[in-house]
């Protein structure tokens, strides 16, 4: 009796190494899906980057203003000539530099539950590309808003660009403070109540894909306003709302990270507002 007793434990002693290796595959695809969002997203910004040394770079409205203050005409440099499809192509490569490193934790919790409901290889390329699709979206809206803005430029003085640059900025700190980006926020940080309403089968992941890349548009469009006016295809200050965003989403500080960046974003457009000779000196890109 004593010696089975001993075999017994003996027998399962290999257990724990079988389960090591079962979770191989698990670690592998994780590193699959995180390689490949980094891997795009460095593809994009190496893409964005070649884009203004070829001058397809659209600065800001600090430089348009500044521009037509100064009496020179604010289509210089701004690429005015470039059409719709071309723009809404430059700004989806921009929203994967940007937003594919801080949407891998929703797009690994999305491969989770999709590999244990049998969903399919295609289900994650879905959700990621409907999550894309939203933010191309938007990025039509956002060419309507630029050649608008671009068209007003020539009407206004120094003091009046100054006004519109601060206001465009306070307005994205505001949004900051906003129980609309709560929400959002609170959304992209911690998706439980998303993956509650779980869709199934591919149009599911799409479907689901659209769905978060709307939250996220609606956490993040505040900060997209600041490229308005440093320059929307300005690397530097990509790079800086790319940081924050993913801080934002990620960190356990994140919300104070939102709260912090809102207070700046107002004192900054409230200092452009009041001293509009700020246009002028580059600080804020352009």
């Amino acid at each position: 009796m004593a010696t089975a007793g001993r075999e017994g434990p003996a027998e399962h002693r290999p257990e724990p190494q079988s389960r090591t290796w079962a979770s191989v595959p698990l670690t592998v695809s994780v590193f699959v899906i995180l390689a490949t969002l980094l891997g795009v997203s460095a593809l994009a910004w190496a893409l964005t980057l070649r884009q203004g040394m070829g001058g397809d770079m659209l600065v800001g409205l600090t430089s348009s203003l500044s521009r037509a203050s100064e009496g020179m005409h604010p289509e210089m440099g701004m690429g005015m000539a470039m059409g719709a499809p071309l723009f809404v192509g430059m700004w989806a490569t921009m929203m994967v530099a940007m937003m594919f490193p801080s949407v891998a934790p929703m797009v690994l919790a999305h491969w989770r539950l999709s590999a244990g409901r049998r969903q399919g290889p295609l289900a994650v390329p879905l959700f990621v590309g409907g999550y894309l699709v939203s933010w191309t979206a938007i990025g039509v809206a956002a060419y309507g808003a630029y050649r608008g803005l671009l068209a007003l430029a020539p009407t206004l003085s120094g003091r009046a660009a100054g006004m519109v640059a601060g206001a465009t900025l306070t307005g994205a700190g505001v949004y900051q403070l906003s129980r609309f980006k709560t929400v959002c926020l609170s959304h992209c940080r911690s998706p439980v109540q998303f993956f509650l309403h779980w869709r199934p089968g591919l149009a599911g992941a799409l479907r689901m894909g659209v769905g978060h890349g709307f939250y996220c548009v609606g956490c993040c469009w505040g900060l997209m306003l600041v490229l308005f006016v440093v320059g929307v295809m300005n690397l530097v200050w990509m790079g800086v709302l790319a940081a924050v965003i993913f801080v934002e989403k990620v960190a356990p500080f994140g919300w104070r990270m939102a709260k912090g960046v809102g207070v700046a974003l107002i004192a900054a457009g409230l200092g452009v507002a009041l001293f509009p000779a700020v246009l002028g000196t580059g600080l804020l890109g352009g």
